[in-house]
C-alpha cells in the first residue's frame, strides 16, 4: 500500500515555518534589547556614540514588527528625529545605534535564528 507523503511534508513545512518565525522573533527581540540598552544612558552623547537619553522618546519609539516572513526593527513615531541621530545632518555628526548594534550582535542573532536546525 503506497504511503501519501504530501500530507506529512506539508505538516513538516508548517512546523519549520513556525520555528523559523519564533526564532526570528527571538533574534529581533534580542537586537531590540541591545539597541535599547545602548540608548538608555542619561545625558548627551558624543559624535559617533549611541544617542543618550533626554526625554525618553527615542527609547519608547524603538520597536519590532514581526511579519510572516520578516521582522522589522527600528524607530516609529513619536521619534521623528531618529534618522537624524542615526545618519547625522549638516549641523550635527551622526550618533548611530542601529547599524553598529546589528554589526556587533549579528553572530548572536544568527545563533538564535538557527536554533530550530541545531536542536
Amino acid at each position: 500500500m503506497p504511503v501519501k507523503l504530501t500530507k506529512h511534508f506539508k505538516a513538516i513545512e508548517r512546523e519549520l515555518q513556525k520555528a523559523d518565525k519564533d526564532n526570528r522573533s527571538r533574534a529581533a527581540a534580542h537586537l531590540l534589547g541591545a539597541i535599547k540598552s545602548k540608548i538608555s544612558k542619561l545625558g548627551p552623547s558624543a559624535p559617533g556614540e549611541a544617542p543618550g537619553m533626554d526625554s525618553g522618546a527615542l527609547l519608547k519609539s524603538a520597536k519590532v514588527t514581526n511579519g510572516k516572513t520578516t521582522s522589522l526593527i527600528g524607530f516609529v513615531a513619536p521619534s521623528f528625529y531618529a534618522h537624524i541621530l542615526e545618519f547625522g545632518s549638516k549641523t550635527m555628526a551622526a550618533r548611530p545605534v542601529l547599524f553598529p548594534t546589528f554589526a556587533e550582535e549579528s553572530e548572536t542573532a544568527k545563533r538564535i535564528m538557527s536554533g530550530a536546525w541545531v536542536k
